[in-house]
């Protein structure tokens, strides 16, 4: 009985701790403001901010989950773009992109990509 009770527990821990990390994630509107606390960006809202190239800054916000570059004029995706394993959402949408590099294979979560 105390066996199943402890791994139960584990579990419970484990189901938890898996809850509590994607509550954490925060959304911003602004590079500034994301870069104050870098490891809680989970979602980065740039829309029309008339970027002409990609914010390198992005990269330094490893637990990214949803980029949205709506309506700018970048024109090249950087290769980097590969080390943002954890991104589910890419939008990319009223650029000027005119390819996407290799390594965007390497985002295996990556589920929407927004081109149009």
């Amino acid at each position: 009985m105390k066996k199943l009770i402890h791994i139960s527990f584990i579990l419970f821990i484990g189901v938890f701790n898996s809850l509590a990390q994607d509550v954490n994630w925060l959304e911003y509107y602004s590079i500034e403001e994301a870069l104050k606390e870098p490891n809680k960006v989970g979602y980065l809202i740039l829309r029309g901010k008339e970027f002409e190239e990609f914010p390198l800054e992005i990269l330094k916000f490893k637990y990214l989950r949803k980029i949205d570059l709506q309506d700018n004029r970048i024109k090249i995706i950087p290769e980097e773009i590969g080390q943002l394993v954890y991104l589910e959402e890419l939008v990319l949408q009223d650029n000027q992109i005119e390819a996407l590099p290799e390594t965007i294979g390497n985002l295996k979560k990556l589920k929407e990509l927004y081109l149009r």
